[in-house]
């Protein structure tokens, strides 16, 4: 059919809302695997459709460069 090649091992689903059904979806017989949250072009997002996981990931970081005198 397609000559499109997929990495499964990089490939998730993520339910976003309240009242999603959480369908399992499957590719070439391969169930994909469900994650809460997903890092898509450096922006993390959660399934709550927050992005308090990305802006902890910012503050972490920033707080790692900090020097404590």
């Amino acid at each position: 059919m397609w000559q499109l090649q997929v990495n499964l091992s990089k490939t998730s689903v993520v339910h976003l809302g309240a009242n999603n059904p959480r369908v399992s979806y499957s590719f070439n017989n391969t169930i994909i695997v469900c994650a809460e949250s997903i890092r898509d072009l450096g922006v993390i997002v959660d399934s709550g459709l927050t992005f308090d996981a990305h802006v902890n990931n910012i503050v972490s970081k920033a707080c790692s460069h900090c020097y404590v005198i």
